[in-house]
């Protein structure tokens, strides 16, 4: 049994900097199967802290990429809970749930003070849209690995929308799923 196929596990930014080291390591030592787990447990942890204390790929910038996303997550939940209340709400009677905590979550917004409805409703999506374009173009300027990956996933996107049968099939059975989800949860509330 051989080991180094197991490097590929880790994140690329790992395998980068160390895939040569330890595959010369992996080659001078008798292979496992404890060693085997070892290697699989370093890459999930590879995958959980990509970016360890002290590490210099995490700089700044990269700090400020990070907060910026974050706020961007955190302007928009307010309108995504809004407008998701508001389909729960329209999909059926207000005695049952979800419609009926859907409703209230309505009624609370419709009693927040118009200032504050309006930051909630346009002010946070719009600052979203501003940070999210900006972190993206940024990140599209700077990282040549990143233009190519988008140019291979809209390759792909495109192959798909070739194959609308498939494209039809595929949402089809993203609604289904979404759809019974709702009606189980339905039946189980009541």
């Amino acid at each position: 049994m051989r080991l180094h196929p197991l490097i590929r596990l880790y994140p690329k930014r790992w395998r980068d900097r160390y895939a040569i080291e330890f595959r010369a390591l992996l080659d001078d030592t008798p292979a496992k199967a404890r060693q085997a787990l070892d290697i699989i447990r370093g890459a999930a942890a590879a995958h959980r802290n990509p970016f360890p204390p002290g590490d210099p790929a995490m700089t700044p910038r990269s700090r400020l990429a990070a907060a910026g996303s974050a706020l961007a997550l955190a302007a928009v939940i307010p309108a995504v809970a809004f407008l998701a209340a508001a389909l729960a709400a329209a999909l059926q009677p207000a005695e049952y749930e979800p419609s009926r905590t859907a409703r209230a979550l309505l009624d609370w917004f419709g009693a927040l003070p118009t200032p504050v409805l309006a930051v909630a409703l346009l002010a946070g999506p719009a600052l979203a849209l501003v940070l999210g374009v900006a972190i993206v173009g940024r990140r599209l300027r700077a990282d040549d690995a990143f233009r190519s990956d988008l140019v291979v996933f809209g390759g792909a996107a495109g192959r798909l929308l070739r194959r609308p049968t498939v494209v039809v099939a595929a949402l089809a059975a993203a609604a289904a799923v979404v759809v019974l989800l709702f009606a189980a949860g339905h039946l189980v509330a009541g």
